[in-house]
């Protein structure tokens, strides 16, 4: 399994203000280690599952190249990186911004077989793309909450 790592927030922690529609919306940083040697390509898919019907997509980048192994804060991704639109409308990071209550932030990062060549189309069309193409998986996970306005 691939360890997803974040030097601004623990595994299960609160994600710092930062790094949400509260602060400056930069994406934290981000660390992964374990992409298996036969991978070709590696994509992270941040996304937000007590959303309500569908899990709010925050952010996808596919087809990183294997050699790198984490994104700086607020970092841009390369320029071989693939960028879907975000829920939100943007083609960048979109920080936690939950309405109500605490919410749940998943940072998801795969290892691929395959590159997709091109700007996915949003989460489920990504996930269906890839399936059967995941070499190895990990992921970290962050909780925000908005304090009361």
């Amino acid at each position: 399994m691939l360890e997803v790592t974040s030097a601004a927030f623990p595994s299960d922690g609160a994600i710092p203000s930062k790094y949400t529609c509260d602060g400056d919306g930069i994406s934290p940083p981000l660390a992964w280690s374990g992409v298996p040697d036969n991978a070709r390509s590696v994509a992270i898919l941040v996304d937000d599952p007590d959303s309500g019907d569908h899990p709010f997509l925050h952010w996808l980048v596919a087809d990183l190249p294997i050699e790198l192994h984490n994104l700086d804060e607020g970092a841009a991704v390369p320029h071989e990186a693939q960028v879907a639109e975000s829920d939100a409308g943007n083609m960048s990071y979109y920080g936690p911004c939950p309405v109500t209550g605490r919410h749940h932030y998943r940072f998801h990062v795969y290892a691929l077989d395959t590159t997709l060549g091109h700007q996915p189309e949003g989460r489920d069309q990504f996930l269906a793309e890839i399936a059967g193409h995941i070499l190895d998986e990990g992921e970290l996970v962050g909780t925000y909450q908005r304090a009361a306005l």
